[in-house]
């Protein structure tokens, strides 16, 4: 695969550059500890909960985080975090996205009352329960992290630019996530969607089917004609 992009992300340097596959990043943003923060203070529930989700999607592959809030401002807003990986798998039964970064919830009960937040124990107890849970699409999407927009200039004119592929290495998730396993699984995404569009016969297609649509007559095709 190869990269058309001015930024870099930590998965870049396993780029081939004679590659037929072409990944154009060009409408890339880099998602900084800042812009991240800034994504974790949308929850619908407990906005003063220490612990978030983050899921992670390459393709079919996913990682999900459990994000521990280190500091926050004068108006209890997330400045710095923690991140640990809680689990990754691939499900080929699921959507085939390029790169989906969400903060996100669950249905399952793994709030503690004492400490009026999630129990990091629990959570970690369940991490199957949850895996399940987001390959069902049984989760809410509180924010995009991997979507962003500017809506004014240096000048402060009003303007409109739109980017949604996020730069990964600086919001700390090259440090737990293995860049081959991100490049494998972008470069797989390009794969499916060209096998995909290449699939012009529909399911059930006879092979009488497949005669007419190349062209033949299906009482001479293939005879040898006297």
């Amino acid at each position: 695969m190869r990269i058309i992009d001015k930024q870099h992300d930590f998965y870049d340097y396993l780029q081939d550059p004679t590659d037929r596959i072409v990944f154009d990043r060009r409408g890339s943003f880099l998602l900084s500890k800042e812009l991240f923060c800034k994504g974790l203070r949308y929850l619908r529930y407990h906005r003063d909960s220490r612990y978030r989700f983050v899921l992670l999607q390459c393709g079919v592959a996913y990682w999900l985080f459990l994000i521990t809030i280190t500091a926050m401002d004068l108006y209890d807003r997330p400045v710095d975090y923690d991140m640990e990986l809680l689990a990754n798998w691939k499900n080929y039964d699921g959507s085939n996205e390029l790169i989906k970064i969400r903060a996100v919830t669950f249905n399952i009960s793994m709030w503690d009352y004492w400490i009026r937040d999630f129990n990091p124990e629990r959570v970690k107890a369940r991490v199957s329960d949850l895996k399940a849970e987001v390959d069902l699409g049984n989760y809410r999407m509180e924010h995009d992290l991997g979507y962003h927009t500017k809506s004014t200039d240096h000048k402060g004119t009003f303007i409109k630019e739109i980017q949604d592929i996020p730069i990964l290495k600086a919001c700390g998730i090259a440090e737990h996530v293995d860049p081959v396993s991100v490049f494998c699984a972008i470069e797989e995404h390009f794969s499916m969607e060209k096998t995909a569009s290449e699939t012009t016969e529909a399911k059930g297609t006879t092979d009488e089917d497949k005669v007419i649509m190349h062209g033949f007559d299906v009482k001479t095709s293939f005879r040898k004609m006297k």
